[in-house]
């Protein structure tokens, strides 16, 4: 059965190429325009992913994501004439879980798009016969991919985009271990690539804000190589 995608892109000739590419790859394509078309695909439909353009008919996708994302667990990849930081930091904090900037490789589309459903729909396995694994500030429920947050004896769930679930098994895989800045995005995101260190950081960012309640540094960040995760 053909994976679905929904792209969201209010000009006619881009959402033509869309269609025809993504067709060629192998994609169930639907389209949306504006809020309106966006939410009933969403009600409507199961995607397994969701393009979605940063510049719309009356809204931006950055004010469109939050409800994109509190429907649906599929991956967003924001597509954007715009590259500074500060729009990909905002994309990120919306609820996206890559961004490429125009004009774009479709190659490298397509490649993407295949690497964050992979993600999104296996996630790393966790090591131990528990389903549920407990750490001093979370819990992880490994059948459901749930997290749980732990605090002044009450526990809470943690609402974790696919990629933050991702990052989190990795590092409490490899608890102790320095993670290499490379080594995320090669296995996170399924490429390496340097120029994409921001990306790595601002996703880890909006991770230790969710799990890291006391601000334990549990998450620590070794300047100019990576990070190591000790569970305190």
């Amino acid at each position: 059965m053909s994976q679905k995608v929904l792209v969201i892109e209010d000009d006619e000739d881009l959402l033509f190429i869309y269609k025809v590419r993504l067709k060629d790859a192998g994609y169930e394509v639907y389209t949306a325009v504006d809020r309106k078309t966006t939410e009933d695909m969403i009600r409507d439909h199961k995607f397994d992913i969701i393009l979605i353009d940063m510049m719309l008919i009356g809204i931006t996708g950055i004010e469109l994501c939050p409800f994109i994302r509190e429907h649906t667990d599929a991956p967003i990849i924001f597509i954007s004439c715009i590259g500074d930081n500060v729009s990909k930091i905002d994309a990120f904090d919306a609820g996206a879980d890559d961004y490429m900037v125009k004009p774009i490789d479709y190659q490298e589309l397509v490649s993407r798009m295949a690497a964050n459903i992979r993600r999104a729909n296996s996630g790393f396995s966790l090591r131990g016969e528990k389903e549920v694994r407990h750490f001093q500030q979370f819990d992880i429920d490994e059948k459901t991919h749930t997290v749980y947050s732990k605090q002044n004896g009450q526990s809470k769930e943690v609402a974790l985009s696919p990629t933050e679930y991702n990052l989190l098994t990795l590092f409490v895989n490899h608890a102790d271990e320095l993670i290499m800045y490379d080594r995320i995005y090669r296995e996170i995101w399924g490429c390496s690539d340097e120029g994409d260190v921001r990306t790595v950081m601002v996703h880890i960012s909006n991770l230790r804000k969710k799990i890291d309640l006391e601000k334990r540094d549990c998450i620590h960040t070794v300047r100019s190589a990576g990070y190591i995760f000790t569970d305190k």
